[in-house]
């Protein structure tokens, strides 16, 4: 019966164009182990096969994306910022904050800060600065010598300090000066 099997291997191996030593191993097994002529052949064939197919290389190709690192925008215009970054490959968010008059329509603060590394595509926010909203003393029913007096102390402030009073102080002092002016009488009921 082994003999029956090895006969059998070596005629399937011949028909497979299998030779040499790939053959010898196909008949011995099938010869020496019953019921292995329908794993050892099939086996064989498929190792011989496998020489056979010439597999293409493999080429790995990665793209490299490389960090960016955050230019310094501060006190560039807007549109100078927005086309900097979004040069370099960043998403630019615009936000806007009361600032000093001479910062109006500059950056005046960027998250991230310049030369922080980040990855192409990252946020960077900018804050514009916007001017001030102009401030509006009611002057209706004002005392003009009162209001004389009070210009000319913010004026003695000023020389006596040698520094310029600023909007905000003046309406403080103006807001003190109609409180002054409006004062209800201690002897008056409402």
């Amino acid at each position: 019966m082994y003999g029956i099997q090895a006969v059998a291997a070596a005629a399937i191996l011949n028909h497979k164009g299998i030779s040499g030593d790939d053959k010898l191993r196909g008949i011995a097994c099938a010869a020496i182990v019953p019921g292995v002529l329908g794993l050892a052949v099939p086996l064989i064939i498929a190792q011989q096969q496998k020489k056979k197919l010439i597999a293409a290389p493999v080429i790995e190709v990665a793209a490299t994306v490389e960090d960016v690192s955050v230019p310094n925008v501060y006190g560039a215009t807007a549109d100078e910022a927005v086309a900097k970054l979004k040069k370099l490959g960043l998403t630019v968010i615009q936000a806007h904050a009361v600032a000093d008059p001479s910062l109006a329509n500059t950056v005046v603060k960027q998250v991230p800060h310049r030369d922080m590394i980040v990855p192409p595509g990252s946020e960077v926010t900018i804050t514009i600065g916007d001017e001030p909203p102009p401030m509006e003393v009611p002057v209706d029913d004002v005392d003009a010598d009162l209001t004389k007096k009070l210009n000319a102390a913010v004026a003695d402030i000023e020389t006596r300090f040698d520094a310029k009073i600023d909007e905000q102080t003046r309406s403080i002092v103006e807001a003190v000066r109609l409180a002054i002016e409006y004062r209800e009488d201690p002897g008056e009921s409402a």
